[in-house]
C-alpha cells in the first residue's frame, strides 16, 4: 500500500524532487494529484483527475506508478498519451529522472503500433545500395535514401517519427514500415533485429509501459471480444 508520507518525501519542500531537480517548485496541487493517483492504486478503482497547466501532471502520476511497481512487481502500469512529444518527454526526461532520484531499477519502455516501426527486412531491400555501410552521419549523407539509411543504422527503437524527413510522408514509408500482412514473423531472417517484436518483448518484461491512445484502445477492444 502506498501512503502519503512516501509522496511527501518526493514532492514536499526539501523532498527528493527539490533536492534533485534544478528550479523545482513545491506545488500543492501536484502532491494532491499524486495522492489521488496513489489512492486509485491502493483501492483498485478508477479515477478522473483534472489538473491545469503547470501542475506537474507527469511527475504526479509517474511517481505513484513507480512506487506501485516496487510494491507489486507482478503488476504493470500502462500510460497512454495523445502525442509523440509527450511520449518522448516521458521516456527521455521524466521517467529517467524519477527512477534516478528514487534510486530504483524499475523497468519502463515505449510501445507503439506495428506501423510506427520500420521493418528491417524492407529497409534493407529498399535501400540495398547502402547496405554495406558501417556508419553514416546525417551531415555526410548526400541523398534522401542515404539520410534515411543513416538513421536506420543508428536508431535504437526503429520508430519512424524519430526521423523528420519528407520521404517519410510519401509512398516511400509504405515500402519500409512494418505491417501485419507482409510480416513473416519468426521465419524472417531479420526477426532477431526486428524493432517491433523487440519492443513487444521488452514490454512483456517492463513494469511501466508508455504507449499511445490508439494502441491502448485496440488492445482494450481485443480483450473485450
Amino acid at each position: 500500500m502506498l501512503d502519503y508520507s512516501q509522496l511527501e518525501d518526493i514532492f514536499a519542500r526539501g523532498g527528493l524532487l527539490e533536492k534533485g531537480l534544478e528550479n523545482f517548485e513545491k506545488r500543492d496541487d501536484q502532491l494532491s494529484m499524486a495522492w489521488d493517483v496513489a489512492q486509485c492504486y491502493n483501492e483498485d478503482r478508477k479515477g478522473v483527475i483534472e489538473a491545469g497547466t503547470g501542475t506537474g501532471k507527469s511527475y504526479a502520476y509517474l511517481a505513484p506508478a513507480i512506487l506501485h511497481a516496487l510494491e507489486d512487481p507482478e503488476d504493470r502500469t500502462v500510460i497512454a498519451t495523445s502525442n509523440v512529444a509527450l511520449q518522448q518527454q516521458l521516456m527521455n526526461k521524466d521517467l529517467p529522472s524519477l527512477v534516478r532520484l528514487l534510486g530504483t531499477d524499475v523497468s519502463y519502455c515505449l510501445l507503439l503500433g506495428r506501423a510506427r516501426y520500420v521493418c528491417t527486412s524492407k529497409m534493407l531491400n529498399t535501400v540495398s545500395s547502402f547496405r554495406d555501410r558501417t556508419e553514416a552521419l546525417f551531415s555526410e549523407a548526400q541523398s534522401d535514401e542515404e539520410r534515411i539509411y543513416a538513421w536506420f543504422r543508428s536508431t535504437a527503437t526503429g520508430i519512424v517519427e524519430e526521423l523528420d524527413h519528407p520521404l517519410l510522408s510519401s509512398p516511400f514509408l509504405s515500402r519500409v514500415r512494418c505491417d501485419r500482412d507482409s510480416c513473416t514473423k519468426q521465419r524472417c531472417r531479420h526477426f532477431s533485429s526486428c524493432f517491433y517484436y523487440n519492443a513487444l518483448e521488452k514490454a512483456s518484461k517492463s513494469r511501466i509501459i508508455v504507449t499511445n491512445h490508439a494502441l491502448l484502445f485496440i488492445d482494450s477492444s481485443i480483450r473485450i471480444e
